[in-house]
């Protein structure tokens, strides 16, 4: 049996988690956090290959995810691709 690598999906809206879940599984583990704070919690504790980070969340944006995470020397390595819906050009 082949151990699959973990991914992070990190986005306060349930559906889009649900969708990356659903393309993910087949190749990844995916793992879910609904916060930016949650998802440091998480990195903490699982080892993960990658992040997927929505930007606009509440409680703790993608920003200020990405400004903690790289910041912290046991994570700042894992990569991380922006996924958003905002049409906000900032």
């Amino acid at each position: 049996m082949e151990i699959k690598k973990k991914i992070l999906v990190v986005d306060d809206e349930t559906i889009n988690r649900m969708i990356l879940k659903k393309i993910l599984v087949d190749e990844y583990e995916v793992v879910e956090a609904h916060n930016g704070k949650e998802a440091l919690s998480l990195m903490e504790m699982i080892p993960v290959s990658a992040v997927l980070l929505d930007l606009v969340m509440p409680e703790m944006n993608g920003f200020e995810f990405l400004r903690i995470k790289n910041n912290n020397p046991k994570i700042a390595s894992i990569p991380v691709i922006v996924i958003t819906g905002s049409v906000d050009n900032e």
